[in-house]
């Protein structure tokens, strides 16, 4: 198992101004088993919504996300937002197969 950092998007109220819900974010750890990892990709939403106003107060807008597909049974799969490049969780998973 690996630990990761998920961002987690929670429904707010509807905001007249923006002229749609807004949503608040958090952090959260989740563990998930590197071989039901099916793909990786810049998680290209939250890279440009982070870039123009930080989903969470204290995180640097240098931050970057990954959309993480992970298997469930056949045909299935769900999808995270985890924190982080996916270079980077790559180069977790390889060191943890040594």
């Amino acid at each position: 198992m690996i630990k990761l950092t998920e961002i987690i998007t929670e429904p707010g109220q509807y905001d007249p101004e923006l002229g749609r819900n807004g949503c608040t974010y958090s952090l959260r750890n989740t563990y998930i088993n590197p071989n039901f990892i099916v793909a990786m990709t810049d998680n290209k939403k939250f890279n440009d919504i982070h870039r123009q106003n930080p989903v969470l107060k204290d995180l640097t807008t240098m931050a970057k996300f990954t959309r993480l597909s992970v298997a469930h049974g056949v045909g299935s799969l769900s999808y995270h937002d985890i924190l982080g490049t996916p270079e980077q969780h790559f180069s977790v998973i390889k060191e943890g197969q040594k």
